[in-house]
């Protein structure tokens, strides 16, 4: 009997065995799976079981359905893919692009619910992301784990960060003395260890990519520069980009209440009790491409999110863009805020009204401020940026070239005759309106005076600044203002209080804040102070600072119709004037109008007000 049934079974084996070459020789068009339907539905569903359990079915029929609607038994399961960050923002930006989940599941091998989850977590990824120095170490880590002591790693970073911007080369062993002193003085876990493991996550968390073996300060790097000059070309070829298409922009600090010292306000002032050469200051960035026909607005970063002086004043009037910083320096979220919000779409803008293509390429120095290039680029990928060699800003960054000084001689010169204008000759005391005038200086004359120093640099001078980089740019050389010192000393002669000041002195205060790269270099203390200060939720009660409250009161806005009366006074005046053109007229007359509309609208306001408090 035993015997029989072990026959019958070889019959239907091989039976079987029959059936599929049938199947597989005279209907090649159909699909294994179905052929492996086909088989399994018309065999005793006990005999098919077994079948699938064996070797030779393991992997065809896992996840076949018998045609009573029961499934197969699942022996084979789906080989599990791990995807990097970098994939992982690279299907962002396709879904982002109008790609399908089914299509990206397809292309990278993985589930449409894997598809589903990394849509749901692309702030996450791109936050993760944006802390990370590099591409090298976000394209290659696959989970989002950060440091096990988050203060200490980023407190770490940041003085690994500001030695490079100095051109100082860190090795492991000096990277490793540091983590445990930084340790030791935010007193963290004594037993912490910085072993050749944690280095080598340390790094792999940051990107970087190898440390030096030795530690000597690097002078200006001339022997990477005509390697990067040819890569630059290259990548301004292969994107098919014109001059207009690319951009450069760096900031600097202005001290921007400071004047010679040897003027009668500095030598009042020195006499105060407690004084100290005034070093208020602010960061600017300048932004243009290689042409001059695109310089975008600049940004100031100042100390207070909303100053004083700017009370009453509607940002649709602003030169500029302004934003805040508890010490006026430029951060990476900062910058990467003027990357997305700024630069991104003036550049779509310009390259629109040019019926140029929309992509374009930035070109920014490795200022510990600046995000990686990986976080620089347009949602659509066409704008991005691109990093100098380390060591090199003084020699080729097209903004260091003199244009930066350029616009901070202007705005000093600028500062002069304002002071010049404000003296009233009909004046008992001229030397003390001279000195009130300083002390009621403030943001929202800076910001108009320094924006307009901007609007004055000449297309010539921002080419002839890229003649390091890309030559020929342009036959001239950068703007060089010879008569700017005597100039100067001519204004303060005129300047009550000022006669005293020589060429020294003038030189001196124009070169005081040369060195302000508009990021700050910390010590340990401090940067231990700004990583803490980082997790704690910024207090905008607090937020005002100590220059605002030097201001004077503001004047109160003139009603409407106040206005409208000195409007009018002023056309008169304007209208005798031989200088006037008519452009200015009409400029005039359109403000004469807005306000007498202004006006009708708050007194048909106030007749309805008058009517229902009767």
């Amino acid at each position: 009997m035993h015997s029989i049934i072990r026959i019958h079974s070889i019959v239907i084996i091989v039976v079987v065995v029959i059936v599929i070459i049938i199947i597989i020789t005279v209907k090649p068009r159909l699909s294994e799976r179905r052929s492996c339907e086909l088989l399994i539905n018309r065999t005793p569903k006990t005999t098919a079981r077994a079948l699938i359990r064996s070797r030779f079915f393991i992997a065809k029929a896992a996840s076949f359905r018998f045609a009573d609607g029961t499934m197969a038994e699942k022996s084979g399961k789906r080989k599990r893919t791990v995807l990097s960050i970098e994939k992982k923002l690279q299907i962002c930006k396709k879904l982002r692009n109008g790609a399908t989940a089914t299509d990206l599941s397809k292309e990278f091998e993985v589930g449409k619910s894997t598809i589903t989850d990394i849509r749901k977590s692309e702030d996450k990824l791109r936050s993760f992301a944006s802390k990370m120095d590099s591409t090298s170490g976000s394209l290659k880590r696959k989970t989002m784990k950060m440091a096990s002591d988050s203060v200490l790693d980023d407190a770490l970073y940041l003085w690994f960060a500001q030695k490079g911007s100095q051109g100082i080369p860190i090795s492991g062993p000096i990277l490793i003395a540091k983590a445990l002193d930084l340790n030791s003085k935010i007193n963290r876990d004594q037993q912490f260890k910085a072993s050749s493991g944690w280095l080598k996550n340390f790094q792999t968390r940051h990107g970087i990519r190898q440390l030096s073996i030795q530690g000597e300060t690097m002078s200006a790097d001339n022997e990477s520069v005509p390697d990067f000059k040819s890569t630059l070309s290259q990548i301004i070829e292969d994107k098919g980009l014109t001059l207009n298409q690319v951009y450069n922009c760096d900031e600097t600090g202005l001290f921007w209440k400071a004047l010679p010292t040897k003027t009668l306000a500095s030598a009042k002032e020195a006499k105060a009790p407690g004084f100290k050469v005034s070093k208020e200051r602010v960061t600017i960035l300048a932004c243009s491409n290689v042409t001059g026909d695109h310089k975008l607005r600049l940004t100031m970063i100042g100390k207070a999110k909303n100053p004083r002086a700017f009370k009453g004043l509607s940002q649709s009037v602003f030169p500029l863009w302004y934003t805040h910083q508890k010490k006026a320096w430029m951060e990476s979220n900062i910058f990467q805020h003027w990357f997305f919000n700024e630069f991104v779409p003036a550049t779509v803008k310009y390259l629109s009204n040019k019926n140029l293509p929309i992509k374009a390429l930035l070109v920014l120095d490795n200022a510990p401020s600046h995000p990686s290039s990986e976080h620089l680029q347009s949602h659509d990928g066409n704008i991005e940026a691109i990093f100098l060699p380390p060591n090199t800003t003084s020699i080729i960054q097209p903004m260091d070239q003199g244009v930066l000084e350029s616009v901070k001689r202007r705005y000093r010169k600028k500062l002069l005759q304002k002071i010049l204008l404000a003296d009233d000759p009909a004046s008992e005391d001229p030397e003390l309106g001279v000195i009130e005038f300083w002390k009621s200086l403030n943001l929202k004359d800076v910001m108009f005076l320094v924006a307009n120093a901007w609007d004055e640099i000449p297309p010539s001078s921002i080419q002839a600044s890229w003649n390091k980089l890309i030559s020929p740019c342009s036959d001239t050389s950068v703007e060089e203002d010879t008569s700017v010192i005597p100039d100067m000393l001519e204004t303060l002669g005129s300047v009550p209080g000022c006669s005293n000041c020589d060429e020294g002195d003038v030189r001196n205060w124009i070169t005081m804040d040369a060195n302000d790269q508009g990021y700050q270099l910390l010590s340990d203390d401090e940067i231990i102070q700004s990583v803490v200060e980082c997790r704690t939720p910024e207090d905008s009660e607090l937020n005002e600072v100590e220059d605002e409250e030097a201001y004077t009161e503001q004047t109160p806005l003139p009603s409407h119709s106040d206005a409208l009366d000195m409007l009018t006074q002023c056309l008169s005046w304007v209208e005798q004037q031989p200088e006037t053109t008519p452009t200015q007229i009409f400029l005039f007359k359109n403000l004469i109008s807005v306000a007498a509309r202004k006006r009708n609208s708050s007194l048909k306001q106030k007749k309805i007000t008058s009517y229902f408090n009767k």
